[in-house]
């Protein structure tokens, strides 16, 4: 059990997906995507359109 307050960091390396981040002037960033985490590569294979099911 991890104690109140506190948060397990992931045990792996991912990699978080690009998205566009939105500031409150209105100025619209692409942020590229990056690896997140320490230890061993995750990797991940994304279904796009058609049937995902």
């Amino acid at each position: 059990m991890v104690p109140r307050g506190h948060h397990a960091s992931p045990a792996c390396s991912f990699t978080v997906r690009g998205y566009f981040r939105h500031y409150k002037s209105g100025k619209t960033v692409w942020i590229a995507e990056y690896r997140k985490g320490t230890g061993r590569s995750r990797d991940k294979t994304y279904k796009i359109g058609g049937d995902l099911g």
